[in-house]
C-alpha cells in the first residue's frame, strides 16, 4: 500500500512541479495543485464504482476454470519474465482491509470449498482492476480539453498503469490455487468414501446383529 501511495504521491507533486513551470492555465499555482488533486481524487471514485460493480456480478457468471479467467499458453513464463515474484507481495491487498476475502495468505489448504472461495476471489479482483482500465477515460470527459495534456491524460496513465501489477498477480497465483483445489478436493472425496464405506460396513453389522437376535 505504501508503494502505491507513493506512486500516486509522487505523481501529484511532479505533475504540479511541471504544470506550474510550464502551462499557462491562467491560474494560481495553488490553484493547479488543488486541480491535479481533485484529478486524482475523481480517479478514485472512478475505480471505486468500478470495484462496487464488479462485485454486482454474479458468481454463476464467474468461471475461473475456463474461458477469460482461464491461463493462456506461455502465459507463467510472461509472468516470470517480469520478475513477478520479487514484486508480487508488494501489491497492496485491500480484502482484509474492507473486510472482505484476505487474499494475502491461504488459511486452509486442506478444504476445497475455501479454496474455490478464494479461486472465485482472485476472479472478482482481476475484474475490479479490469475494469478501470476501460473506464479511467471518463476523466478525460469530466475535465476541460485544456487539461488533457497537461493533468487528465497523464493521470488516466497513471491509473491504468496501476491496475496492471494487480491483474497479473492474479492471473499468476490462480493456476497454482486450482491445483490446490484440485488435491483437496480428491483427498475429500477419498475422505467421504472411507467413511461412507465404515457407515456402509457398520449398517450390515447391525442388520446381521439384529437378524441373529430375532
Amino acid at each position: 500500500m505504501v508503494l502505491y501511495l507513493s506512486i500516486i504521491g509522487f505523481t501529484w507533486i511532479l505533475l504540479s512541479i511541471t504544470n506550474c513551470l510550464w502551462a499557462n492555465y491562467g491560474i494560481g499555482n495553488i490553484e493547479i495543485a488543488g486541480l491535479i488533486f481533485l484529478g486524482i481524487f475523481i480517479s478514485f471514485c472512478i475505480d471505486g464504482a468500478c470495484a462496487l460493480g464488479a462485485r454486482l456480478i454474479n458468481k454463476k457468471f464467474i468461471n475461473p476454470f475456463k474461458g477469460f479467467f482461464a491461463e493462456r499458453k506461455n502465459e507463467r513464463k510472461f509472468y516470470e519474465k517480469l520478475k513477478i515474484r520479487v514484486w508480487k507481495d508488494k501489491i497492496p491487498e485491500l480484502g482484509k482491509m474492507f473486510k472482505c476475502f484476505d487474499k494475502s495468505k491461504i488459511e486452509n489448504k486442506n478444504s476445497s470449498q475455501y479454496l474455490l472461495g478464494f479461486i472465485t476471489e482472485t476472479c472478482y479482483a482481476e475484474i475490479i482492476h479490469l475494469l478501470p482500465i476501460f473506464f479511467a477515460f471518463l476523466l478525460l470527459i469530466i475535465f476541460p480539453s485544456k487539461y488533457f495534456w497537461g493533468i487528465s491524460f497523464p493521470i488516466v496513465v497513471v491509473n491504468v498503469f496501476l491496475q496492471i501489477p494487480p491483474i497479473c498477480v492474479q492471473r499468476y497465483n490462480r493456476p497454482k490455487l486450482i491445483v490446490a483445489y484440485n488435491r483437496a478436493k480428491k483427498f475429500e472425496e477419498r475422505q467421504n468414501n472411507i467413511i461412507s464405506n465404515i457407515n456402509e460396513s457398520n449398517t450390515k453389522l447391525n442388520t446381521e446383529d439384529k437378524k441373529q437376535e430375532n
